[in-house]
């Protein structure tokens, strides 16, 4: 009996530090593993997928070039991505990183960050409509997967690109 119930609460227990390992709220902070006064520009690009006016298909992308520390348009990105908490993926507990995601969603973000500007010094992160977000800190280590737990972050995000940015 005593055997059975050490057993039982062993996987209680493992599954609870997996629960919480998966919810734990992290910061974009912590997903770019930087300090943010160390980013020194951003570039980031909206594309949204859909219907033109002809009802044909139609992508549609927005972009912010060149944006450097002081600029408003790069505070105001930095706090939108800021402005929500993150969790893990399950995902990053395989042994292999995926090199890619898949979603169903029509809308999409791509923001790069660059510390000391160099590109080995840089972080490239996408944001899908359905709240995933994919993290490459480099070329060797592949995608960290995370889900953002405010969904509209994207919606807020492209809404900025597409209101301040150049269409290309």
């Amino acid at each position: 009996m005593k055997k059975g119930f050490k057993a039982a609460l062993a996987v209680v227990l493992a599954v609870c530090a997996l629960c919480i390992w998966r919810w734990w709220p992290r910061s974009f902070a912590d997903l770019v593993s930087a300090d943010q006064s160390r980013i020194v520009s951003l570039a980031c690009s909206a594309a949204t997928a859909g219907l033109d006016e002809n009802a044909n298909a139609a992508i549609v992308n927005y972009q912010l070039q060149g944006l450097e520390r002081g600029d408003e348009a790069f505070a105001v990105v930095l706090e939108l991505l800021n402005s929500s908490q993150y969790h893990q993926s399950f995902l990053n507990l395989l042994p292999w990183k995926p090199s890619r995601l898949k979603s169903d969603s029509g809308r999409a973000v791509q923001v790069f960050l660059v510390w000391a500007n160099q590109e080995t010094d840089a972080c490239y992160v996408v944001f899908h409509g359905d709240g995933q977000v994919a993290v490459s800190r480099g070329a060797d280590e592949g995608l960290l997967v995370y889900h953002a737990a405010d969904l509209r972050l994207v919606d807020r995000l492209a809404d900025y690109i597409q209101t301040h940015g150049a269409e290309g």
